[in-house]
């Protein structure tokens, strides 16, 4: 027989159809009775120097490694990861300690290794060789104290405990999610599973409640919720309630559905759930403190700083454009002019306040500043002050939090104590801003109004209900406060529920109580004759915005704005509301009111007036104005409701337009402008409400017109186009698609080492695949298929429209 036939015969079919290994058994079979060695055949007996069959195919196929060869193997590589080494206790250690720090060292990169990714391992471990070494050291010191030995193992349980119920949070591995192109990866997979679900639902003749709630299930996994927009159907004629109800539920489950199939949804979701890990996961190794990093890690500083600076060059390259005049106006302009400019934000708060304040002082009231933190099981770190020293230290109460959980628990606590003052009938008005402590932590700077025989019901009320979490931390229990309560209550023997002349024990007993909840709650009162409650809140406006004319911040003694970019950031990042106005009329209907046409005079005054004060600036002259100031009473004689309010809030009158819109305390229901609305559908199908204007119960002004689109600049396309020929380097000359080549994958992992990139196997992939890979400085690089060749290119970072970053 020739090799061809030989090839075609069942035996040499079967034997290529095998993999390598039962190849080799079927072969060469072993001799079961040989045990460990294989039958010298022609000394008809055991080879006692030879390996068997089975020893044969491990000497030529060493990939293969014994149990002892797979733990040697597993050791070294730990010891290649876990590097850290407490060299200052064992520098001059005995053998005893030299074997605890082995001991201690298998068990906790052991532990690691299994538990977290590498790289956050790493960080972690070397945190635990420092508490090792600390309380080692302090051993050797004293060598009778045996107390707390086991600190730096108990930390290390405890933490990774914290780290495990945030990895938790994601069903998949963290290796898919580490950079943008995984994460959108992701978010097809797991919409295409939701679609998958909601077709098999419709063969099952399940209703689209059903299939929502099964959907809303594969959401939880990720901990995401889907909500649908308020649902508004008009009833069909004859429809019974129960109907209406069924049918409503029916619409707004189809609605969810519509989102959880909708790939975007699932990619803002994961990215923003990936990016809070990943700061909290900073937060956790000690990156976000005093003396570090404060507010936010320096790595998420340079995620907000890439993302501002790409939001910023895409909108450059977009204009408004309206469709039936042609008439453009630049986006960068757009937004230089709205609540997006600090500066404007910054000014109608500080019109706000000061309006605010003006109207206390008109009806005799009295100022009280709050500030309002967690407890301390939310603080990762706190600072330590000694001999004009400071430093941060680690807090052994923190439980793990993030700053998202730290925010909702003071808007959960606020709900419920603004709504005991509402039932008790007591008003305030004022502003409250959110900025963070040291290490990331929220806490609450709160500025209200209020009359002066409420003073004491409103102190109590706030402390009381901010201090019922942990109250023991702060040396104080349920017996205080209800001696306080009685004390305003009943002591006075009087019907006012709000005298606040107090006894002298009373008042030294709320005094005491008052002092020692003081690092929960904190409580100043307002004196008009030290300065204005408005430039006393003034400072938390500027630091929380652009650190206008404020020194240095006293958190960090650095300079003001450049920590006021960290603050934007974190709050950004934590989607956490800086600052909320506390009663009074909406500001929604103040800004619509100042977009309405403004007269011939009024446009004259206004230039004027900035001539008169630019000229004043450039003489270091302090500008007053002049200007006629307008009567409320003789406006309203002459003008109807939404005019006066119009000239209010075009002349920055922020008390003014309070008045016109039915005084402080009107309920919004009774205020004679309101927002006025249009429905419109949106991408999942449902009819929303947008703005269309403001109207009275007499007429209607459009504020915002049709026609308007949002579109790229002409001429853009080609600009894109250009910078899509450059910069490119080569990484070899091949053609085609992307084959995972060993000499090409060579070549990239060389290629991106050069950009300080090192490609791990979870990285290569979608490198190969054309991902965009963040690199070291600040730049992006991503692989493409040209007629030269695969070829790589670097973009700055900016024109990135999504950036992450590898590390933790």
């Amino acid at each position: 027989m020739n090799t061809t036939e030989i090839l075609k015969t069942p035996r040499a079919k079967h034997l290529q159809s095998l993999d390598d290994k039962s190849y080799f058994d079927e072969v060469y079979p072993a001799d079961k009775t040989a045990g460990d060695r294989h039958i010298n055949l022609e000394k008809k007996e055991v080879d006692t120097t030879g390996p068997s069959v089975d020893g044969l195919w491990d000497k030529f196929n060493p990939t293969i490694p014994t149990a002892k060869q797979a733990e040697k193997k597993a050791k070294e590589k730990k010891d290649k990861i876990f590097r850290a080494e407490p060299f200052q206790v064992l520098k001059n250690a005995h053998v005893g300690t030299q074997g605890l720090w082995d001991a201690d060292k298998k068990w906790a990169c052991n532990l690691l290794h299994s538990a977290l990714p590498q790289d956050l391992a790493i960080s972690i471990f070397g945190q635990y060789v420092k508490k090792w070494e600390s309380v080692m050291l302090g051993k050797q010191a004293n060598p009778t104290a045996n107390k707390g030995v086991n600190k730096a193992n108990i930390w290390l349980r405890h933490r990774i405990k914290m780290v495990m119920r945030a990895v938790a949070k994601f069903p998949v591995s963290l290796n898919e999610l580490k950079h943008d192109g995984l994460r959108k990866q992701q978010a097809a997979l797991w919409s295409d599973k939701c679609r998958t679900n909601v077709v098999d639902g419709a063969e099952q003749g399940q209703s689209w409640i059903d299939v929502a709630d099964m959907l809303q299930k594969i959401a939880a996994e990720w901990k995401f919720v889907a909500k649908a927009s308020a649902v508004s159907l008009e009833r069909i004629e004859g429809e019974s309630d129960a109907e209406f109800n069924e049918r409503e539920k029916e619409a707004e489950a189809g609605f969810v559905i519509a989102r959880l199939v909708d790939a975007d949804w699932w990619e803002r979701k994961i990215d923003t759930a990936y990016r809070q890990f990943c700061e909290h996961c900073q937060i956790l190794n000690g990156r976000v403190r005093h003396g570090v990093s404060v507010y936010l890690s320096d790595a998420g500083l340079k995620d907000c700083r890439a993302r501002k600076n790409a939001n910023t060059l895409a909108l450059s390259k977009m204009v408004a454009r309206n469709e039936q005049t042609g008439e453009e106006i630049e986006m960068l302009d757009i937004v230089k002019g709205s609540m997006a400019n600090p500066a404007i934000r910054r000014h109608e708060l500080m019109v706000r306040m000061r309006g605010f304040e003006d109207l206390a002082q008109e009806n005799k009231l009295m100022g009280g500043f709050f500030t309002i933190t967690t407890p301390s099981r939310f603080h990762a770190y706190m600072k330590v002050k000694n001999n004009n020293k400071t430093w941060s230290v680690e807090n052994d109460k923190y439980d793990g939090a993030n700053p998202k959980s730290a925010q909702q628990y003071l808007s959960k606590v606020w709900a419920k104590a603004r709504a005991k003052l509402k039932r008790m009938d007591v008003n305030m008005f004022g502003f409250r801003v959110c900025e963070p402590h040291h290490d990331g932590t929220p806490h609450w700077h709160a500025l209200f109004f209020f009359k002066p025989e409420h003073e004491q019901i409103i102190k109590f009320v706030l402390s009381d209900y901010f201090t019922q979490a942990d109250r023991e931390e702060l040396n104080v229990n349920n017996l205080d406060f209800a001696l306080w309560n009685k004390a305003i209550k009943d002591d006075i023997q009087t019907d006012d529920l709000f005298a606040n002349e107090l006894f002298e024990e009373e008042s030294n007993h709320i005094f005491s109580v008052s002092k020692r909840i003081a690092a929960r709650v904190d409580y100043k009162k307002i004196d008009p004759a030290k300065g204005s409650a408005t430039g006393y809140i003034a400072k938390y406006i500027a630091k929380n915005i652009d650190g206008y004319k404020m020194a240095d911040d006293e958190e960090t003694g650095t300079p003001a704005d450049k920590t006021a970019e960290a603050v934007c950031g974190w709050a950004s990042l934590w989607r956490i509301r800086q600052f909320q106005q506390i009663g009074g009329a909406p500001v929604s209907v103040w800004r619509e009111l100042r977009r309405l046409d403004q007269t011939e005079q009024e446009l004259a005054d206004k230039k004027a007036e900035k001539e008169a004060r630019d000229l004043a600036a450039e003489l270091g002259e302090k500008y007053v104005s002049n200007k006629p100031v307008q009567s409320l009473i003789d406006l309203q004689k002459h003008k109807d409701a939404m005019e006066v309010a119009r000239i209010s809030a075009n002349s920055n009158n922020w008390g003014m337009y309070i008045h016109a819109m039915g005084g402080l305390f009107c309920a919004r229901a009774d205020h004679p402008i309101k927002m006025a609305y249009k429905t419109v559908g949106n991408q999942y199908g449902e009819v929303v409400k947008k703005l269309k204007g403001i109207a009275t119960f007499a007429k209607t002004m459009i504020t915002h017109v049709d026609g308007w689109v949002i579109a790229k600049k002409q001429g853009s396309e080609a600009v894109l186009e250009k910078e899509a020929q450059l910069p490119w380097s080569s990484v070899n000359n091949c053609t085609g698609s992307m084959e995972r080549s060993p000499e090409t994958e060579l070549d990239v992992i060389e290629q991106f080492k050069k950009l300080g990139v090192e490609l791990d196997p979870a990285l290569l992939v979608p490198a190969m695949a054309g991902a965009q890979i963040l690199t070291g400085d600040g730049r992006k690089a991503s692989l493409i298929n040209t007629d030269l060749g695969l070829q790589m290119r670097v973009r700055e970072l900016e024109d990135a429209s999504s950036v992450g970053w590898e590390q933790w």
